[in-house]
């Protein structure tokens, strides 16, 4: 018997086609048509971006942006900048992309010149030096060749389980040396080149000590201080990324943010605390819930900016209030070495781990140099144009020095074409927070900002910074060019040098002994091109400008208004007003303040010592030439009254002993209608002075007549004092008597 086995095949196949059909007819139903599977680093920033959304206030969004694009497409300013010579401009781009070499964008070819300097000889280190610290680690001595991995490293499965989520794999060096000393308990003084993990070198080992904390109250162990709010929300970030599977309540406490939202998370007691010096000495002051008995742990990341004078008042305060036994762990890319200023963060023999010099920039940065001749600052703008417009497009962070450049450089980019971004201190917290994340999230290609970004923040995939002017120090330019070139990637910074610069280019030299300087050379014929191109947009940038100013200070004003319409409802409710905020004092201001206390004390006994030496005779004198002085007073005063009206005096019979005691006592004849005796009264028809009035004031006609008093009202139905009137009273009364 044959079977076909091909027919039974087919008619299987069949059937499951058909079920298999119903099964996606019943889903299609269940779910929706546009649900989609999403995975990647996008996902990852909008978890972050939720945890800020309870500190964040409710900001009104700006509108630059959108004057910015209305006025290109308006003026067509984003159209290609003409520069002579095409051709050989867009031969020399495509052998630039073939070669490594840097090319003139102007169609020259020019090629790197590279400076080479030895480094200059260390000056040996002092004997106090050596014994303030305890033990060295630095990198010569660390042993990188051997594979040292977080397993190795005695963590808790949560927070390996936590670090394999984040992406990390193997630990640096930084991290190797410092996880180890930081469980044991020890002060730490680390330095680190900018990317190279020093957050999580810190954030492991707190946080596996907070695995077995004590099951008790809720308090604060754990203080975190950095100097900006951006670095204080990565830092959050971070706390909260690898405490994914620890119980852990981690408080962000920043300027610009939530103030009720922070007091409320306070109250309850974090177990880490992130802030920055400022809001956090606000909170102390002002909520009487939280203090800092109980800190276990205090880190400050970029510590040589939290030692400098700007912070000196405010850390001073912050160390009186904090607990004395407690652990100090210090870290920066450039930290300090001078003693007294560690000794003053009350270090107990701090383990000293430097893994690079002070002065080291990243491996893989190429630094390359351009060269502003003197008289040529105002190149400056058509330079950083070109560069941007021209070569690099996208992930690239240009450092300016004012907010005012800030501004002009977003808008002169934007009518160029460019996506681009701004962050500076004028900026509010969430707009700062929205630039920074459109940054990340690539919806903005170029971030124009001022120092504000320059420390600590970790950008991923930034490829290139452009220093628009050089910074003030050495160490501020090793933090601006540490945001590419991070977690041992490649990266690329262009710094324009003016002369009154050559110096800190010198010291950059002298740094960088084992690394290749380049020069880059811009085509004249570019920047002249360019320089046209801004001449013809500066009336556009003015004009945009002083719309975006004063729609600032139109929303300011509003808020302004806002803010004094509440507090007039809640005065007319009936409400307590709002009590004003308690602030520390400087050390300036707490010695203008004693000095004027001091002043005022010594004109205090000045004046009781004079009081002492007088002589009676002396108080004699000053007391006749206090009267004459009140005497002469009075004259004036009454020299200027006005004349009232006079009557002649009637000399009436029987006036009474008022009317003669006036009389006797005015020289003149005439009076005033005030002192008219009153009319057919006697002594019985004076009445005593009112409550209120003074002893011997004399009453008017009117007020006489319309007394209603006890004896007014008798000496009325009495009668006059006539003899007649009395007589024939005195027989009416006894016509009318009765026996």
């Amino acid at each position: 018997m044959e079977i076909d086995e091909s027919d039974d095949e087919q008619v299987q196949d069949e059937a499951v086609t058909v079920r298999k059909k119903k099964k996606m007819a019943n889903a299609a139903e269940e779910f929706a048509q546009d649900f989609i599977f999403e995975s990647g680093d996008t996902q990852f920033i909008d978890r972050e971006t939720e945890d800020l959304q309870k500190y964040l206030k409710k900001q009104t969004p700006t509108s630059l942006d959108e004057k910015i694009a209305e006025m290109r497409k308006l003026k067509n300013t984003g159209k290609a900048v003409i520069v002579e010579d095409e051709a050989e401009a867009a031969e020399a781009e495509e052998k630039d992309e073939e070669e490594d070499d840097v090319q003139q964008l102007g169609g020259k070819e020019t090629r790197d010149t590279v400076r080479e300097k030895r480094k200059s000889g260390k000056s040996k280190k002092s004997q106090e030096n050596e014994d303030f610290f305890s033990a060295l680690i630095d990198g010569k001595s660390l042993d990188t060749s051997v594979n040292v991995s977080f397993e190795q490293m005695n963590l808790s499965r949560q927070i390996l389980k936590a670090c394999s989520g984040a992406g990390y794999s193997d630990p640096t060096p930084i991290q190797q040396a410092c996880i180890p000393v930081a469980l044991t308990g020890k002060d730490i003084c680390a330095c680190a080149a900018t990317g190279t993990g020093k957050t999580a070198a810190f954030v492991l080992p707190i946080l596996e000590r907070m695995i077995y904390r004590p099951k008790g109250a809720s308090c604060t162990r754990v203080l975190v201080l950095v100097p900006t709010r951006e670095l204080a929300i990565q830092v959050f970030q971070v706390f909260r990324k690898l405490s994914t599977f620890i119980q852990l309540e981690v408080c962000l406490c920043a300027g610009g943010l939530d103030l009720k939202a922070q007091e409320a998370a306070l109250r309850s007691g974090p177990d880490v605390v992130v802030a920055t010096p400022g809001r956090l000495i606000d909170h102390l002051h002002n909520s009487p819930s939280f203090n800092l008995s109980n800190i276990e742990v205090l880190v400050l990341d970029e510590a040589d900016r939290m030692l400098e004078e700007a912070f000196r008042d405010q850390m001073n305060e912050l160390i009186r209030l904090c607990a004395q036994n407690r652990q100090t762990l210090l870290f920066s890319a450039t930290m300090t070495e001078e003693i007294d200023e560690l000794a003053s963060m009350s270090l107990q023999k701090p383990v000293k781990i430097f893994i690079n010099e002070n002065t080291d920039t990243a491996l893989k940065l190429r630094q390359e140099f351009i060269r502003i001749r003197a008289g040529r600052e105002t190149d400056r703008e058509a330079m950083v144009a070109a560069l941007v417009t021209r070569t690099f497009q996208t992930n690239t962070i240009v450092f300016v020095r004012t907010k005012k450049d800030c501004q002009r450089m977003q808008i002169l980019l934007g009518l160029l074409g460019i996506k681009v971004g701004q962050m500076q201190s004028s900026l509010t917290q969430g707009q700062r927070i929205e630039s920074l994340s459109k940054f990340k999230k690539a919806e903005i290609d170029v971030l124009v900002s001022t120092d504000l970004a320059s420390r600590g923040l970790d950008i991923e995939g930034v490829q290139t910074v452009i220093n628009m002017n050089m910074p003030k120090s050495i160490k501020q330019y090793i933090h601006r060019v540490g945001r590419t070139a991070r977690a041992g990637k490649a990266g690329r910074s262009i710094s324009l040098v003016g002369e009154d610069e050559r110096k800190l280019l010198k010291e950059i030299v002298n740094s960088n002994a084992d690394r290749t300087l380049k020069q880059r050379l811009v085509a004249p014929e570019v920047v002249e091109a360019y320089r046209r191109r801004i001449d013809e947009l500066e009336e556009t940038i003015q004009q945009i400008d002083e719309e975006d100013r004063a729609e600032k200070e139109l929303r300011i004003a509003e808020a302004s208004m806002a803010k004094t319409q509440n507090a007039l409802e809640v005065g007319e409710n009936g409400g307590a007003p709002a009590e004003r905020r308690v602030w520390m004092m400087k050390e300036s201001q707490i010695e203008k303040q004693r000095k004027r206390e001091e002043k005022r004390q010594m004109k205090v006994d000045a004046r009781k010592k004079a009081e002492a030496a007088k002589t009676p005779e002396d108080i004699q004198i000053e007391h006749e030439a206090a009267f004459h002085v009140r005497a002469a007073k009075r004259a004036r005063h009454s020299k200027n009254k006005r004349i009232r009206a006079v009557v002649e005096s009637a000399g009436t019979k029987g006036a009474g002993k008022a009317a003669q005691n006036k009389k006797k006592a005015s020289s003149n004849s005439k009076t005033s209608l005030r002192d008219i005796p009153l009319v057919n009264a006697g002594s019985r028809g004076v009445q005593k002075a009112q409550k209120g009035q003074k002893p011997g004031a004399k009453k008017g006609f009117t007020s006489a007549l319309a007394s209603v008093s006890k004896k007014s009202v008798k000496a009325a139905r009495h009668g006059p004092e006539d003899s007649k009137f009395q007589k024939a009273r005195v027989a009416h009364r006894m016509k009318t008597k009765k026996y």
